[in-house]
């Protein structure tokens, strides 16, 4: 090869080089580096902008909200409750708006009236949903069907989850019963609006009744006296009660 020629091998490589040097350069100017919101699995996340370091939970990591059990309890004559016990069971991630419906049946099966709302729970949290004053006409529940019609929105809690204790129940099975509790903020924090749900059971874990009471503000290491009441006497001997807190705001603030 002349040397005219090898100068031009020389410049067509030249060239090449500071081409492929251009590019490998737009390429770490103009890509932009991987976020939780750039439509990809990338980083550690577990999948498309979720899991690993984004805050977007993903699907897979929450385990299904729990149905412990669901009770429908006669008040007087013609007036009826219900009760259902859920929990989150994870205890690392909260829930925002969870779809469910209840659905109230007849001894025939038949169903009367059905109802279909939303609620946040905290990790780990229990709660009874309680449904004062059904609608049923003439007719006469026996049954209820619960079942979680939407998955919400799952969140890492960013704050503590509030600790909130009951202590000296003291119940009074008179006509009609009273049942009267102490509860503690053991938070750090002043809490708001705390729902406080009471069941009472017999000897063989039937639910008897179930009442809630609204504490509008609780100081932090504040307790306060909280009392339930029934307009009439149980059927059956109480031999046990539960508490159940519930602050509907995430913990996302």
């Amino acid at each position: 090869m002349s040397w005219a020629g090898r100068r031009r091998v020389t410049y067509f490589f030249l060239v090449l080089l500071i081409l492929g040097a251009v590019l490998v350069a737009s390429l770490f100017i103009f890509v932009p580096d991987p976020t939780c919101f750039d439509v990809k699995k990338n980083q550690n996340e577990l999948g498309v902008d979720c899991g690993g370091i984004c805050e977007a939970v993903c699907k897979s990591e929450a385990r299904e909200l729990r149905i412990l059990w669901s009770r429908v309890i006669p008040l007087t004559d013609g007036i009826y409750e219900t009760a259902t016990l859920v929990e989150n069971p994870n205890r690392d991630l909260g829930v925002i708006d969870a779809q469910f419906t209840i659905r109230y049946f007849d001894r025939e099966n038949l169903i009367i009236n059905k109802r279909t709302d939303k609620i946040s729970l905290m990790p780990g949290e229990k709660f009874v949903i309680f449904e004062q004053s059904i609608d049923v006409g003439r007719r006469v529940p026996t049954k209820t069907i619960f079942e979680w019609t939407g998955a919400g929105k799952w969140y890492r809690p960013t704050k503590d989850v509030p600790e909130i204790t009951f202590e000296s129940k003291k119940f009074v099975q008179d006509d009609p019963p009273l049942l009267k509790a102490e509860v503690t903020n053991k938070s750090s924090n002043l809490l708001q609006n705390i729902m406080v749900v009471a069941t009472v059971l017999d000897v063989d874990e039937n639910l008897l009744a179930v009442s809630s009471t609204l504490v509008e503000s609780l100081e932090a290491g504040e307790t306060r006296e909280v009392a339930f009441s029934w307009p009439e006497a149980f059927s059956g001997e109480v031999v046990r009660i539960e508490l159940y807190p519930h602050l509907d705001p995430p913990l996302t603030e």
